[in-house]
């Protein structure tokens, strides 16, 4: 890569950090080839891109995107590096999470960044165990839900006694 691509390397990352809700920074280390595309493939059907990224081009990328928080991030960046980046919240650390998984010899979360606050690998993980907005949703009408439901069984067998009372 010659300078002039490294540039403009460095501007797309940075425009890419600066627009997403969100990006995990990952350690890896001796990924096979078969690994790496299939941890693209799960990062793509996800909408999360995926770069393996030179350590100094990263730091200037967060140092021109975040300037504010680059010595947080900078600090952590050594060893084969790779970036998922996301425009939703939680789906960067979800799949970074999960590749981090599958991979635990080779692959671990260093650290995130989500809606400007740094996390550490811990947080990232947690928040990527998180339900979704979905299943919270659904969480929330069952909740709802179960009292007007139990409500409504307990006054079906009451007036069924009642009745079976009356006709015997």
């Amino acid at each position: 890569m010659n300078r002039s691509e490294k540039k403009a390397f460095v501007e797309s990352l940075s425009s890419s950090l600066s627009e997403s809700q969100s990006f995990v920074v990952v350690r890896h280390s001796g990924i096979n080839s078969e690994s790496m595309s299939n941890l693209r493939k799960v990062a793509r059907s996800n909408d999360v891109a995926f770069s393996v990224v030179k350590n100094s081009l990263l730091k200037l990328s967060v140092k021109n995107s975040m300037s504010s928080l680059a010595p947080d991030i900078t600090d952590h960046v050594r060893g084969g590096i790779g970036v998922f980046v996301s425009s939703d919240a939680l789906s960067a650390s979800r799949v970074a999470h999960q590749c981090a998984k599958e991979n635990k010899d080779n692959m671990s979360v260093v650290i995130g960044v989500v809606e400007g606050e740094v996390l550490d690998a811990g947080r990232v993980s947690y928040l990527a165990t998180l339900p979704s907005l979905d299943e919270m949703r659904s969480i929330l009408l069952r909740t709802m839900l179960a009292q007007p439901t139990r409500l409504v069984r307990v006054l079906k067998k009451y007036g069924e006694t009642k009745d079976e009372q009356q006709t015997g």
